[in-house]
């Protein structure tokens, strides 16, 4: 399964690393430059943009940390609803208001 994972903070960078392995492909995007390395040496590929991250994926996961966040990366001019692939399925995974 083609995996793009956003968002590697505390929370989302464990969960992140509970994906990698031969049975997924993910990709994983950070607002934050740099946070990714860890997760590079295990598998992950790490995509410079939402558009990039999220390109052939099957779900994408997201893991942000608060209203505001979610709301840049999903509604954003180059957000997650810009790219999202037809039949992709979106996990918000972010602790934030209804």
């Amino acid at each position: 399964m083609h995996i793009g994972f956003l968002g590697l903070g505390h929370m989302g960078a464990p969960m992140a690393r509970n994906l990698l392995g031969p049975e997924h492909t993910v990709t994983v995007y950070n607002r934050t430059p740099g946070k990714a390395k860890s997760l590079l040496s295990l598998g992950a590929r790490e995509a410079v943009s939402i558009a990039e991250a999220v390109k052939n994926a099957e779900v994408v996961i997201t893991c942000l940390s608060d209203d505001a966040a979610v709301n840049e990366v999903v509604h954003g001019p180059s957000g997650l609803l810009q790219n999202l692939p037809l039949k992709s399925i979106h996990l918000c995974m972010s602790t934030i208001g209804v």
